[in-house]
């Protein structure tokens, strides 16, 4: 539903031709949306899988940061070419989104385990963003050669 609001309040301002207003909107929701973290996260505590309150109210404003940003360098500064290193998850979607389950599949027949010090922490984390660029990159080679998912 924060998409689907989101997405409402972007397009009427776009078709007003005001993007200063999206803007200070997007950045005072979130804002709004940090405090409500702040708030609720003593009561419930911050878990995705228990879903509580202050999950919800941090993720959604990181997303729409996250959001305000891109449309800022994308679409007001012109600077989308930034983004086509990640294009192929863009544009075959569904292909690149079925990939780790190939590769967890693979590492289950294989036994493969990676040592726990690549797993966690920082080392943890630029080895899941370099996964996910691995991914695309593999989504690319594929559509390349032809290969693309439709429904």
């Amino acid at each position: 539903m924060g998409g689907v609001l989101t997405s409402y309040i972007f397009r009427h301002y776009i078709k007003k031709n005001d993007r200063w207003r999206i803007t200070i909107i997007f950045l005072v929701s979130a804002l709004v949306l940090i405090g409500l973290y702040v708030i609720t996260r003593p009561y419930w505590g911050l878990a995705k899988l228990g879903a509580t309150p202050a999950w919800l109210f941090l993720c959604s404003a990181i997303t729409l940061l996250a959001f305000t940003l891109i449309y800022w360098l994308a679409d007001v500064w012109k600077k989308s070419n930034w983004f086509n290193i990640i294009k192929p998850a863009g544009t075959d979607t569904l292909l690149c989104y079925l990939i780790p389950y190939f590769a967890y599949g693979f590492v289950k027949f294989t036994g493969f385990a990676l040592p726990d010090f690549l797993l966690t922490g920082g080392v943890g984390l630029l080895k899941s963003f370099s996964f996910a660029l691995l991914c695309v990159l593999i989504t690319h080679l594929l559509h390349k050669i032809g290969f693309r998912l439709k429904i």
